[in-house]
């Protein structure tokens, strides 16, 4: 079982609602749990070649430990970790920059630390492609008063 934390996933549950008031119910829906128990949305069919992504809402990781060694309790910031599958052209997604813009502009409401990771062309988003790396890294963390939203 990964990091999660309550406010994780309070944060993702007011996201899939701000993106099903903006682009629909049909078009953002809930996409259930990673294998590592945190949230997960689902933007478009899913599937290659469509206009897709996947999100996924997670504590940031804690590197402590409590006596016992066990991870210990924390109140990090979150991190959304946003997948989607690139054109023919590397490292330019396929989602068109109309919808991409809007969906970013949702995500970084929440003052939280965005990672981008990019699947194959004919790749479909998913949970699988937050691997290695991120493409692009945003910590909204950072700007003024921001943070409020994460702590």
């Amino acid at each position: 079982m990964g990091l999660t934390s309550s406010k994780a996933n309070s944060i993702a549950g007011e996201l899939l609602d701000a993106l099903q008031k903006r682009f629909g119910k049909a078009t953002a829906t809930d996409g259930g749990l990673d294998t590592d128990g945190n949230r997960l949305i689902k933007y478009g069919p899913g599937t290659a070649g469509s206009q897709s992504a996947l999100i996924k809402v997670s504590a940031f990781p804690n590197i402590g430990a409590d006596v016992l060694g066990l991870q210990q309790q924390s109140y990090s910031p979150t991190l959304i970790q946003m997948v989607l599958e690139t054109s023919t052209i590397a490292n330019v997604a396929l989602l068109q920059s109309a919808t991409l813009i809007p969906l970013s502009d949702e995500i970084a409401k929440f003052g939280t630390r965005v990672e981008l990771f990019m699947t194959a062309n004919l790749t479909g988003p998913s949970a699988a492609g937050i691997t290695g790396n991120p493409v692009a890294v945003y910590d909204g963390a950072s700007l003024q008063y921001r943070q409020l939203a994460s702590l």
